[in-house]
């Protein structure tokens, strides 16, 4: 977990005295999320279904000199949701960002997606559960908190495949679409109360082993490199100063939108370099 640069002398952290739930905080994208947060000046709730691996999180970040606690969530399971949420509104009793991080990503690690002829319906089910229906169970339950603290930001962690999909994993594909579906609908249905929803579109990183060991292949590694007009791997840390600049109020005007932390991969045109086409044109 890796987190910015402390505020200015004399100026508040951006996130000074706000309280933030992210889900599938115990590890990778989430617990890298989580630490910015807190680094920023909020408390945050550590959720998931590991309680080892979610106190290391929380320890590593009060070790920062953070506020965290764990509060154990299954996202696929409404009351196992309701009580996390009764839980940080005992413990904080205020809300102000919800980030929905998690994602079946051990299924989709296991090979639990796929193209969509090869696909089982439980699996793709599994996918969809998490993704979908979690973050709307989780943003379901955390408005009336969110609405009674005078506002705050849902930030939802989509993915490129969202938008433009990715080969052989149909489920994954479907479930961000909905995502950035859904973020659109909140925000027209929540800004009334000053809530403001907006989704994060993630390019390909290393955000956990999986994503690692691919980009550390001889091959694979640079190919996924310069498809990013950066030339560059995008890091967790991308994603999270993105995250934390969307629940704060530096975006206090931004909603119902897609912040894409890609690298330009999906602004890449996929034509080749016209300078190396036009040389090779003119070559005897």
């Amino acid at each position: 977990m890796t987190a910015t640069a402390s505020p200015l002398p004399g100026r508040q952290p951006r996130l000074s005295g706000k309280v933030a739930i992210v889900t599938g905080s115990t590890r990778g994208l989430g617990a890298t999320i989580a630490a910015q947060l807190a680094e920023d000046g909020a408390r945050v709730a550590i959720t998931g279904r590991s309680a080892d691996t979610g106190n290391q999180v929380v320890a590593a970040i009060q070790a920062n000199g953070g506020e965290a606690l764990w509060v154990p969530l299954d996202v696929t399971n409404e009351s196992s949701v309701i009580d996390a949420v009764a839980t940080i509104d005992r413990h904080w009793g205020r809300l102000d960002v919800v980030v929905n991080n998690a994602a079946a990503t051990d299924a989709i690690e296991q090979g639990g997606d796929g193209r969509c002829e090869e696909l089982e319906l439980a699996a793709f089910d599994r996918i969809i559960q998490v993704g979908v229906h979690g973050a709307f169970l989780v943003t379901k339950h955390c408005i009336p908190l969110l609405r009674r603290s005078g506002g705050g930001s849902v930030v939802n962690i989509s993915s490129v495949a969202g938008a433009a999909g990715v080969p052989h994993m149909c489920a994954y594909s479907a479930s961000k679409g909905a995502l950035d579906a859904m973020t659109r609908q909140w925000a027209q249905d929540l800004g009334g109360d000053a809530i403001r929803a907006n989704s994060i579109t993630v390019g390909f990183m290393a955000s956990g082993p999986a994503q690692e060991a691919i980009l550390e292949h001889p091959v694979l590694g640079p190919m996924f490199e310069s498809a990013t007009l950066l030339r560059r791997r995008g890091s967790a840390a991308d994603v999270a100063n993105a995250a934390a600049y969307l629940a704060s109020a530096e975006s206090a005007f931004v909603t119902g939108t897609r912040l894409v932390v890609d690298g330009g991969a999906t602004a890449r045109s996929g034509f080749p370099d016209a300078d190396a086409v036009f040389l090779a044109s003119a070559a005897p």
